[in-house]
């Protein structure tokens, strides 16, 4: 296919860059190469690192360094930007390297109900743009700005990205109403004065001064008043949620006198031996699950491990990994996968934990000098 490049500052000509796309794509859809990931994936090794693999074996049969031709990849974005066609190959790439992983880790059964989902979602969407196209293009971006909204909301979910006809007619219906405009919320603040300050309703505007003249205060607090109740039966309902069985709880500090002493763990382990393997702490303000049997384990961190996979959304991580954009402390997604994919392959390569060898063994030998020293 071409020569060895001898820069790293080049990059790979467009005909290396399609051939691979090309060869990536039919290699993947193979049945030899789809048992190969599946059975990485039952050996628990990560999917995305045997997809690397197979890049790095097509980049040698070009007869390029697979080194190179990685960190290739990672700049065709900035290489090929104003070539349409291009980047939409490279994506469908992306996409099937995605699905590849998916499919190894999901299973065959699970993977087709996905593709299903899939498939019936960009059918809503479609159907929603047609829907959102019939409108001006002042409630289109109001549409948009929604979804837009709806779907930071619920953390870019796939399911979030879908508007409902009935949803656009109520933004649609919010932007025309005089019920959902600002003036109308200040009523109230103008109502209770209009007595003792009688404004002059000539310098407000037309909505306002009809307004003004009609008793509404009566009303939004009517509406105030049942908001409050939905949100307090809300809030009630949640809290009614049962947690495992723990020990009995103080008011601000919770279960935390119940860890004092010199070892935590054999704390825990008496409190598990009380309580159940399922046990549920109050550590202060935050809510704790300690699991003390391997069989809960294996359920939490194997079985439902997808569910258990978020952190919690803590204020000082979020400063100090600037909005959880380490590996460490990344939500699960795309952008953890791209992560653990620059990790594998730049950090945990066979090669470059090699070229630490000197340095690990030179740090065993003081572990076993100290070791032997103290012992003596």
């Amino acid at each position: 296919m071409g020569s060895q490049l001898q820069s790293s500052s080049e990059m790979l000509s467009r005909e290396q860059l399609l051939h691979l796309f090309d060869r990536f794509s039919f290699l993947t859809s193979q049945l030899d190469v789809k048992k190969r990931i599946a059975d990485g994936v039952e050996d628990k090794q990560e999917a995305v690192a045997i997809t690397t693999a197979i890049q790095e074996e097509i980049f040698l049969e070009m007869g390029i360094d697979p080194r190179f031709g990685i960190s290739s990849l990672g700049k065709v974005n900035e290489k090929y930007e104003n070539d349409q066609d291009m980047m939409i190959r490279f994506y469908k790439f992306i996409a099937r390297e995605e699905m590849a992983c998916d499919e190894a880790e999901l299973g065959a059964d699970e993977f087709a109900e996905r593709m299903h989902s899939q498939e019936k979602l960009q059918e809503q969407q479609l159907e929603m743009l047609k829907h959102m196209r019939k409108f001006p293009l002042d409630d289109q971006s109001a549409i948009l700005e929604k979804l837009r909204q709806q779907m930071e909301n619920a953390d870019f979910d796939g399911a979030a990205s879908v508007l409902s006809s009935e949803q656009i007619q109520e933004i649609v219906r919010r932007r025309v109403s005089p019920l959902f405009k600002p003036s109308f919320w200040l009523l109230p603040f103008y109502t209770t004065t209009l007595h003792a300050t009688k404004p002059n309703t000539a310098s407000l505007d037309p909505v306002m001064s009809l307004m003004l003249q009609t008793p509404y205060f009566p009303l939004f607090t009517s509406l105030f008043l049942c908001v409050l109740v939905l949100f307090w039966k809300r809030f009630k309902a949640r809290g009614l949620k049962s947690p495992p069985p723990g020990p009995w709880k103080l008011p601000a500090i919770g279960s935390l006198h119940h860890m004092v002493g010199p070892l935590p763990h054999h704390t825990l382990r008496d409190l598990a031996k009380k309580h159940g393997p399922i046990m549920h702490l109050k550590l202060g303000q935050l809510e704790a699950v300690i699991i003390s049997s391997s069989k809960s384990a294996q359920e939490v961190l194997k079985t439902h491990e997808l569910t258990f996979s978020q952190r919690p959304l803590v204020l000082a991580v979020q400063v100090m990994s600037f909005g959880q954009a380490s590996i460490a402390f990344a939500p699960y997604g795309d952008f953890w996968r791209e992560l653990r994919k620059i990790c594998v392959f730049e950090l945990l390569s066979a090669k470059h934990v090699q070229s630490f060898r000197s340095i690990r063994e030179e740090e065993v030998g003081n572990l076993v000098e100290s070791i032997s020293s103290v012992s003596q």
